[in-house]
């Protein structure tokens, strides 16, 4: 379903009718911008180094990251960074996605 318009960022509650008479629990989200990536640096990294991650909309201390599937570290974040330390038990030598979402 669309929803309305909301100041952005903001916390609402969220309810759920599927017949139109009862709604579910109310579940409580956050609505932002979408984020735009526009680069990661380095292209090659190895188990432990950082990777910077460029875009837009970036939300400031919550957002997490993942390289192959496994949590990183996140060092720093703000509206137009996020510093993600790799794990330790990333595998080498081969291609990993990365990852960033919110907390």
């Amino acid at each position: 379903c669309l929803s309305p318009v909301f100041e952005r960022p903001e916390r609402i509650n969220l309810s759920i009718s599927l017949n139109n008479h009862t709604l579910t629990d109310e579940l409580q989200i956050e609505v932002v911008d979408p984020i735009s990536i526009y680069s990661t640096s380095p292209k090659a990294i190895f188990a432990g180094s950082d990777v910077v991650i460029k875009g837009i909309n970036l939300i400031p201390g919550k957002m997490n990251c993942k390289i192959g599937g496994i949590d990183g570290l996140v060092m720093m974040s703000n509206e137009s960074d996020v510093i993600c330390r790799s794990p330790t038990n990333v595998d080498t030598n081969a291609a990993s996605e990365v990852v960033i979402g919110f907390k």
